[in-house]
């Protein structure tokens, strides 16, 4: 028979290298740590945040899942997000509703983007994909496109400036054409009628006159 000693010593080689390999530790890189500054300071679920002045309610801001980053100073909200706006005399009178948005800690100012809605309780509506709320001057800002719907007409822009309560409002950039003549309203409480315009390209059957 052929000696068989190759094959052997072979064979020790392929088990003591088993051996090696099953004695060794795996090792695993550990998972890259956050920066601070990308880790909420507090985490609220079903929270709600207040704004107050002078013991007055001002806004009351409620949301799915609220996120704080102090080091940032400011607050993100998400999840579903509703204001509910009050008078100088802390009556309601209105609400927003947005799918996220962010409150800047120091002015205490709030943006609300994705599906904004702004409804008073007197029944006008302000539809836009994003807008800013001023604490300090109480307006609600926007630059983007507005869809802005009252008891008497529907009208269209880009751009849009009013007080919390949607009393006073102007849309800076009408983009369509209104059979009808609606009231810009100023700050100082001054009334400007004019015709608009909206994205109709039908004419009403019976317009007004």
């Amino acid at each position: 028979m052929p000696p068989t000693h190759g094959k052997g010593i072979l064979l020790l080689l392929v088990v003591v290298a088993l051996m090696v390999v099953s004695c060794a530790e795996v090792s695993i890189p550990p998972a890259p740590l956050k920066k601070s500054q990308d880790v909420p300071d507090q985490e609220l679920w079903d929270a709600t945040i207040t704004f107050t002045r002078d013991g007055v309610p001002v806004a009351v801001i409620q949301a799915g899942h609220i996120s704080k980053f102090s080091r940032r100073s400011v607050t993100y909200l998400d999840s579903n997000m509703v204001v509910d706006f009050f008078s100088k005399e802390g009556k309601h009178a209105s609400r927003l509703t947005a799918d996220r948005g962010q409150v800047d800690e120091v002015r205490k100012d709030l943006l609300a983007t994705g599906n904004v809605v702004a409804a008073t309780d007197s029944g006008a509506t302000l539809k836009t994909p994003a807008l800013r709320w001023d604490n300090r001057s109480r307006r609600i800002i926007s630059d983007a496109e507005v869809i802005v719907t009252t008891a008497t007409d529907t009208l269209y822009g880009i751009g849009f400036v009013s007080d919390e309560n949607l009393e006073n409002w102007e849309i800076q950039k009408p983009t369509g054409r209104s059979f009808r003549t609606w009231e810009r309203r100023t700050p100082q409480d001054s009334v400007v009628t004019e015709p608009t315009r909206f994205d109709s390209a039908e004419r009403p059957s019976n317009p007004e006159p």
